[in-house]
C-alpha cells in the first residue's frame, strides 16, 4: 500500500520568486506560482490507524501558508526512477525507529502554476516550463500522483 501526504509548504518565498521570474521571462501569461511537498510511503502490510498517525505527526513540516495557489496547472518533480534519495534513506530510517512497517518513504515537491486570464498552456509549453526547475540528472517530471507508485519499482536496466 501506498500512502500519501501533503506538507504546508515546500519552497521558500525567496525561491517560489526566483522560479516564478524565470518562468515568467518564458511564458509571461504564468502569474503566480506555489509549492508544497508530497510524501509517498510504502507499507509492508496494511497500516494501522495508529500508524498513520504517527506517519502524519513525523511527515507534517514546512512553514505554514495562508494563500494557496492551487491549480489544474501543476507537475511533481521526484527523485530520478531507479534511484532512492538520501532523503529517503534519512527518513525510512527514521521511520523504522517509530516502528512503522514502511519500506520506503520518498519525498517529491508539487509545483502548482496559477495562470493568467486567458492564458491557454499547450503541452509544449508546460514542457518548456518544467525543463527551467528541474534536474534531468537526478529528477523526474510526473503530472499525477498516480505516477508515482513507479518510484517504488526498479526501473534500472539490467
Amino acid at each position: 500500500m501506498i500512502h500519501q501526504h501533503l506538507s504546508n509548504s515546500a519552497l521558500s518565498e525567496n525561491h517560489l520568486k526566483k522560479l516564478l521570474k524565470k518562468i515568467r521571462d518564458f511564458e509571461p501569461g504564468i502569474i503566480g506560482i506555489h509549492s508544497q511537498y508530497i510524501h509517498f510511503s510504502k507499507f509492508i502490510k496494511e497500516p494501522k490507524k495508529y500508524e498513520l498517525d504517527i506517519l502524519e505527526n513525523i511527515l507534517s513540516y514546512g512553514e505554514d501558508k495562508n494563500e494557496k495557489t492551487i491549480s489544474a496547472l501543476k507537475f511533481i518533480i521526484i527523485p530520478r526512477l531507479g534511484t532512492i534519495s538520501p532523503w529517503s534513506s534519512k527518513a525510512t530510517d527514521i521511520a523504522k525507529l517509530c516502528h512503522l512497517n514502511v519500506s520506503r518513504i520518498e519525498r517529491g515537491t508539487i509545483i502548482y502554476l496559477k495562470e493568467g486570464h486567458g492564458f491557454n498552456c499547450s503541452k509544449k509549453t508546460l514542457d518548456k516550463i518544467t525543463n527551467l526547475i528541474f534536474d534531468r540528472m537526478t529528477e523526474t517530471i510526473i503530472f499525477d500522483e498516480k505516477e508515482a507508485k513507479s518510484l517504488f519499482f526498479d526501473n534500472t536496466p539490467k
